[in-house]
């Protein structure tokens, strides 16, 4: 999953390398709520831990995701 979301991140950017030690990553979720009909999101930093297996684990840096709330917290 980790090395999906780097490749996709690449695939997307051409400014990031998948050449570089990725430490962390910030995933940002937004959606449409049908009862209200505007945008909802969420976002989380992890901390990507390697493990003595060479398989790379997602860690949450904070229990819970934090919300974003407001037209100008959703323009991400």
């Amino acid at each position: 999953m980790v090395s999906a979301l780097i490749d996709r991140a690449c695939t997307e950017n051409p400014a990031i390398k998948t050449e570089v030690a990725f430490n962390g990553l910030e995933v940002t979720v937004t959606t449409v709520t049908a009862s209200q009909a505007e945008l909802c999101g969420a976002s989380q930093c992890y901390r990507i831990e390697h493990r003595e297996d060479g398989k790379r684990r997602l860690r949450p840096q904070l229990i819970k995701a934090r919300q974003l709330h407001g037209y100008f917290a959703r323009r991400v």
